[in-house]
Protein backbone atom coordinates (compact mmCIF):
# COMPACT_ATOMS: atom_id res chain seq x y z
CA UNK A 1 0.00 0.00 0.00
CA UNK A 2 2.81 2.42 0.81
CA UNK A 3 4.45 1.89 -2.58
CA UNK A 4 1.20 2.44 -4.48
CA UNK A 5 0.55 5.65 -2.54
CA UNK A 6 4.10 6.81 -3.24
CA UNK A 7 3.64 6.22 -6.98
CA UNK A 8 0.52 8.40 -7.13
CA UNK A 9 2.17 11.08 -4.98
CA UNK A 10 5.13 11.09 -7.36
CA UNK A 11 2.87 11.36 -10.42
CA UNK A 12 0.90 14.21 -8.87
CA UNK A 13 4.07 16.05 -7.88
CA UNK A 14 3.46 15.97 -4.13
CA UNK A 15 6.64 14.10 -3.21
CA UNK A 16 9.46 11.89 -4.38
CA UNK A 17 10.06 8.77 -2.23
CA UNK A 18 13.55 8.04 -0.97
CA UNK A 19 13.08 4.31 -1.55
CA UNK A 20 10.62 1.53 -2.24
CA UNK A 21 9.46 -1.54 -0.34
CA UNK A 22 8.48 -3.83 -3.22
CA UNK A 23 8.05 -1.81 -6.39
CA UNK A 24 10.78 -0.58 -8.72
CA UNK A 25 9.80 2.49 -10.68
CA UNK A 26 11.26 4.16 -13.77
CA UNK A 27 12.72 6.54 -14.78
CA UNK A 28 14.90 6.80 -11.64
CA UNK A 29 15.22 3.37 -10.08
CA UNK A 30 14.14 0.62 -12.46
CA UNK A 31 17.26 0.29 -14.65
CA UNK A 32 19.48 0.03 -11.57
CA UNK A 33 17.23 -2.75 -10.27
CA UNK A 34 17.59 -4.79 -13.48
CA UNK A 35 21.36 -4.27 -13.57
CA UNK A 36 21.61 -5.36 -9.93
CA UNK A 37 19.62 -8.55 -10.59
CA UNK A 38 21.71 -9.43 -13.66
CA UNK A 39 24.98 -8.78 -11.81
CA UNK A 40 23.80 -10.96 -8.93
CA UNK A 41 23.44 -13.87 -11.36
CA UNK A 42 26.93 -13.12 -12.70
CA UNK A 43 28.40 -13.25 -9.19
CA UNK A 44 26.60 -16.54 -8.50
CA UNK A 45 28.06 -18.04 -11.68
CA UNK A 46 31.57 -16.89 -10.81
CA UNK A 47 31.20 -18.48 -7.36
CA UNK A 48 30.04 -21.80 -8.79
CA UNK A 49 26.39 -21.32 -7.81
CA UNK A 50 23.38 -21.95 -10.05
CA UNK A 51 22.63 -18.95 -12.24
CA UNK A 52 20.14 -18.44 -15.02
CA UNK A 53 18.04 -15.63 -16.49
CA UNK A 54 14.79 -16.01 -18.44
CA UNK A 55 13.26 -12.76 -19.68
CA UNK A 56 10.22 -12.15 -21.86
CA UNK A 57 9.52 -8.72 -23.34
CA UNK A 58 8.61 -6.81 -26.46
CA UNK A 59 11.94 -5.17 -27.30
CA UNK A 60 15.57 -5.09 -26.17
CA UNK A 61 17.82 -2.23 -27.19
CA UNK A 62 19.12 -0.53 -24.04
CA UNK A 63 22.95 -0.39 -24.27
CA UNK A 64 23.54 -0.64 -20.51
CA UNK A 65 21.32 -3.71 -20.17
CA UNK A 66 22.92 -5.38 -23.21
CA UNK A 67 26.43 -4.72 -21.84
CA UNK A 68 25.46 -6.21 -18.47
CA UNK A 69 23.94 -9.28 -20.19
CA UNK A 70 27.17 -9.78 -22.16
CA UNK A 71 29.17 -9.68 -18.94
CA UNK A 72 26.85 -12.16 -17.25
CA UNK A 73 27.02 -14.50 -20.26
CA UNK A 74 30.81 -14.30 -20.26
CA UNK A 75 30.77 -15.33 -16.60
CA UNK A 76 28.76 -18.43 -17.44
CA UNK A 77 25.17 -17.35 -16.84
CA UNK A 78 22.75 -19.12 -19.18
CA UNK A 79 20.35 -16.48 -20.53
CA UNK A 80 17.16 -17.25 -22.47
CA UNK A 81 15.42 -14.24 -23.97
CA UNK A 82 11.94 -14.21 -25.53
CA UNK A 83 11.80 -10.93 -27.44
CA UNK A 84 8.91 -10.46 -29.82
CA UNK A 85 10.14 -7.34 -31.60
CA UNK A 86 13.41 -5.40 -31.82
CA UNK A 87 16.51 -7.04 -30.36
CA UNK A 88 19.85 -5.24 -30.67
CA UNK A 89 21.77 -7.93 -28.79
CA UNK A 90 23.95 -10.23 -30.87
CA UNK A 91 24.18 -13.91 -30.00
CA UNK A 92 26.95 -16.40 -30.62
CA UNK A 93 29.91 -14.07 -30.04
CA UNK A 94 32.70 -16.20 -28.63
CA UNK A 95 33.46 -15.34 -25.02
CA UNK A 96 30.72 -12.72 -24.97
CA UNK A 97 27.26 -14.05 -25.84
CA UNK A 98 27.72 -17.78 -26.31
CA UNK A 99 25.36 -18.45 -23.41
CA UNK A 100 22.55 -16.25 -24.72
CA UNK A 101 19.62 -17.43 -26.83
CA UNK A 102 16.98 -15.16 -28.34
CA UNK A 103 13.66 -16.24 -29.81
CA UNK A 104 10.66 -14.36 -31.14
CA UNK A 105 7.12 -15.74 -31.08
CA UNK A 106 4.67 -14.15 -33.52
CA UNK A 107 1.27 -15.81 -33.88
CA UNK A 108 -2.43 -15.13 -33.86
CA UNK A 109 -2.21 -13.40 -30.50
CA UNK A 110 -0.01 -10.47 -29.53
CA UNK A 111 2.82 -11.46 -27.18
CA UNK A 112 2.83 -8.42 -24.93
CA UNK A 113 3.64 -9.59 -21.40
CA UNK A 114 6.88 -8.81 -19.58
CA UNK A 115 8.08 -11.63 -17.31
CA UNK A 116 11.52 -11.85 -15.72
CA UNK A 117 12.98 -14.83 -13.86
CA UNK A 118 16.31 -14.78 -12.00
CA UNK A 119 17.55 -18.13 -10.66
CA UNK A 120 19.18 -16.63 -7.56
CA UNK A 121 21.12 -19.77 -6.62
CA UNK A 122 18.12 -22.10 -6.52
CA UNK A 123 15.69 -19.58 -5.02
CA UNK A 124 14.11 -18.12 -8.17
CA UNK A 125 12.70 -14.63 -8.13
CA UNK A 126 9.94 -13.66 -10.55
CA UNK A 127 8.97 -10.18 -11.64
CA UNK A 128 6.32 -8.72 -13.92
CA UNK A 129 6.04 -5.17 -15.13
CA UNK A 130 5.25 -2.68 -17.85
CA UNK A 131 8.75 -1.86 -19.12
CA UNK A 132 10.76 -3.32 -21.97
CA UNK A 133 14.53 -3.15 -21.87
CA UNK A 134 14.61 0.06 -23.91
CA UNK A 135 15.96 3.54 -23.06
CA UNK A 136 12.53 5.12 -23.53
CA UNK A 137 11.00 2.75 -20.97
CA UNK A 138 13.81 2.80 -18.45
CA UNK A 139 14.84 6.46 -18.69
CA UNK A 140 11.98 8.58 -20.05
CA UNK A 141 8.74 6.99 -18.86
CA UNK A 142 7.03 6.06 -15.63
CA UNK A 143 7.11 2.26 -15.57
CA UNK A 144 6.64 -0.22 -12.72
CA UNK A 145 8.20 -3.58 -11.90
CA UNK A 146 6.75 -5.72 -9.11
CA UNK A 147 7.79 -9.06 -7.58
CA UNK A 148 5.57 -12.15 -7.72
CA UNK A 149 5.68 -13.82 -4.32
CA UNK A 150 2.89 -16.42 -4.21
CA UNK A 151 4.18 -19.90 -5.05
CA UNK A 152 1.17 -20.79 -7.19
CA UNK A 153 1.70 -17.72 -9.36
CA UNK A 154 5.44 -18.43 -9.59
CA UNK A 155 4.67 -21.92 -10.88
CA UNK A 156 2.30 -20.44 -13.44
CA UNK A 157 4.91 -17.99 -14.70
CA UNK A 158 7.53 -20.73 -14.90
CA UNK A 159 5.10 -22.84 -16.91
CA UNK A 160 4.51 -19.97 -19.35
CA UNK A 161 8.21 -19.32 -19.86
CA UNK A 162 9.19 -22.97 -20.23
CA UNK A 163 6.34 -23.59 -22.69
CA UNK A 164 7.39 -20.68 -24.87
CA UNK A 165 11.01 -21.83 -24.81
CA UNK A 166 9.81 -25.19 -26.19
CA UNK A 167 7.64 -23.63 -28.90
CA UNK A 168 8.53 -24.99 -32.35
CA UNK A 169 5.47 -23.80 -34.27
CA UNK A 170 5.47 -20.00 -34.07
CA UNK A 171 8.98 -19.38 -32.73
CA UNK A 172 11.88 -17.92 -34.72
CA UNK A 173 15.39 -18.14 -33.30
CA UNK A 174 18.00 -15.39 -33.67
CA UNK A 175 21.25 -16.50 -35.31
CA UNK A 176 24.74 -15.04 -34.91
CA UNK A 177 24.45 -13.29 -38.29
CA UNK A 178 21.40 -11.34 -37.12
CA UNK A 179 18.80 -13.34 -39.05
CA UNK A 180 15.87 -15.29 -37.67
CA UNK A 181 15.04 -18.85 -38.68
CA UNK A 182 12.18 -21.14 -37.79
CA UNK A 183 12.82 -23.92 -35.33
CA UNK A 184 13.34 -27.34 -36.88
CA UNK A 185 10.15 -29.22 -36.10
CA UNK A 186 10.54 -32.61 -34.46
CA UNK A 187 7.76 -35.18 -34.40
CA UNK A 188 5.95 -33.39 -31.57
CA UNK A 189 4.71 -29.94 -32.54
CA UNK A 190 4.48 -27.48 -29.64
CA UNK A 191 2.40 -24.36 -30.23
CA UNK A 192 2.56 -22.30 -27.03
CA UNK A 193 -0.35 -20.03 -27.97
CA UNK A 194 -2.59 -23.01 -28.72
CA UNK A 195 -1.58 -24.65 -25.44
CA UNK A 196 -2.44 -21.51 -23.49
CA UNK A 197 -5.83 -21.27 -25.24
CA UNK A 198 -6.62 -24.86 -24.30
CA UNK A 199 -5.56 -24.15 -20.72
CA UNK A 200 -7.85 -21.10 -20.62
CA UNK A 201 -10.81 -23.07 -21.97
CA UNK A 202 -10.29 -25.82 -19.39
CA UNK A 203 -10.01 -23.23 -16.62
CA UNK A 204 -13.31 -21.64 -17.72
CA UNK A 205 -15.04 -25.04 -17.78
CA UNK A 206 -13.71 -25.81 -14.31
CA UNK A 207 -15.03 -22.50 -12.99
CA UNK A 208 -18.44 -23.19 -14.57
CA UNK A 209 -18.54 -26.67 -13.01
CA UNK A 210 -17.62 -25.21 -9.63
CA UNK A 211 -20.29 -22.52 -9.98
CA UNK A 212 -22.91 -25.20 -10.73
CA UNK A 213 -21.81 -27.12 -7.63
CA UNK A 214 -22.08 -23.95 -5.56
CA UNK A 215 -25.59 -23.24 -6.89
CA UNK A 216 -26.73 -26.79 -6.07
CA UNK A 217 -25.20 -26.57 -2.60
CA UNK A 218 -26.94 -23.24 -2.01
CA UNK A 219 -30.29 -24.66 -3.11
CA UNK A 220 -29.88 -27.67 -0.81
CA UNK A 221 -29.00 -25.35 2.08
CA UNK A 222 -32.07 -23.18 1.45
CA UNK A 223 -34.37 -26.24 1.29
CA UNK A 224 -32.92 -27.58 4.56
CA UNK A 225 -33.46 -24.22 6.26
CA UNK A 226 -37.06 -24.07 5.03
CA UNK A 227 -37.73 -27.62 6.27
CA UNK A 228 -36.15 -26.74 9.62
CA UNK A 229 -38.26 -23.60 9.99
CA UNK A 230 -41.45 -25.49 9.06
CA UNK A 231 -40.58 -28.27 11.52
CA UNK A 232 -40.02 -25.79 14.33
CA UNK A 233 -43.30 -24.04 13.50
CA UNK A 234 -45.19 -27.33 13.37
CA UNK A 235 -43.87 -28.45 16.76
CA UNK A 236 -44.63 -25.03 18.20
CA UNK A 237 -48.27 -25.20 17.17
CA UNK A 238 -48.57 -28.81 18.37
CA UNK A 239 -47.20 -27.84 21.80
CA UNK A 240 -49.41 -24.76 22.02
CA UNK A 241 -52.43 -26.87 21.10
CA UNK A 242 -51.65 -29.44 23.78
CA UNK A 243 -51.12 -26.80 26.45
CA UNK A 244 -54.26 -24.95 25.41
CA UNK A 245 -56.39 -28.10 25.65
CA UNK A 246 -55.05 -28.74 29.18
CA UNK A 247 -56.05 -25.26 30.31
CA UNK A 248 -52.56 -23.91 30.96
CA UNK A 249 -52.86 -21.31 28.21
CA UNK A 250 -55.83 -19.06 27.84
CA UNK A 251 -57.21 -18.93 24.33
CA UNK A 252 -60.36 -18.86 22.32
CA UNK A 253 -61.63 -22.00 24.06
CA UNK A 254 -60.89 -21.01 27.66
CA UNK A 255 -62.36 -18.07 29.52
CA UNK A 256 -62.06 -18.26 33.26
CA UNK A 257 -64.00 -16.51 35.99
CA UNK A 258 -62.61 -16.07 39.44
CA UNK A 259 -64.73 -17.20 42.40
CA UNK A 260 -62.51 -16.84 45.46
CA UNK A 261 -59.60 -19.29 44.83
CA UNK A 262 -61.50 -21.47 42.35
CA UNK A 263 -61.72 -20.92 38.59
CA UNK A 264 -64.32 -22.43 36.33
CA UNK A 265 -64.00 -22.75 32.61
CA UNK A 266 -67.11 -22.09 30.62
CA UNK A 267 -66.41 -23.86 27.36
CA UNK A 268 -64.02 -26.71 27.99
CA UNK A 269 -65.71 -28.07 31.05
CA UNK A 270 -62.41 -28.29 32.92
CA UNK A 271 -62.12 -26.62 36.31
CA UNK A 272 -58.84 -25.66 37.96
CA UNK A 273 -58.46 -25.16 41.70
CA UNK A 274 -55.66 -23.02 43.11
CA UNK A 275 -54.39 -23.76 46.62
CA UNK A 276 -51.45 -22.45 48.58
CA UNK A 277 -48.99 -25.24 49.36
CA UNK A 278 -45.76 -25.32 51.36
CA UNK A 279 -43.71 -24.66 48.24
CA UNK A 280 -45.93 -22.04 46.64
CA UNK A 281 -49.00 -22.26 44.43
CA UNK A 282 -50.43 -25.72 43.60
CA UNK A 283 -52.88 -26.40 40.79
CA UNK A 284 -55.42 -29.16 40.75
CA UNK A 285 -57.27 -30.24 37.61
CA UNK A 286 -60.77 -31.78 37.60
Amino acid sequence: GEDATAVFNMLSGYSEPAGWNRLSVAPLWLKDKFIYLINREKENALNGKSARIIAKMNSLCDPDIIKTLYEASGAGVHIDLIVRGICCLKVGIKGVSENITVRSIVGNYLEHSRIFCFENNGNPEYYCGSADWMPRNLERRVEILFPVEEEELKDRLRYILETELKDNRKAHVLSSDGTYSKVMRPKEIIDSQHIFCVDAEQAIKEVERQNKKDVKATRRFIVKQIVLILSIGMWYYICVGILTNRGLVSGAQGIYREKGKKYEEYYTGVSITQTEGPFGTDWAFF
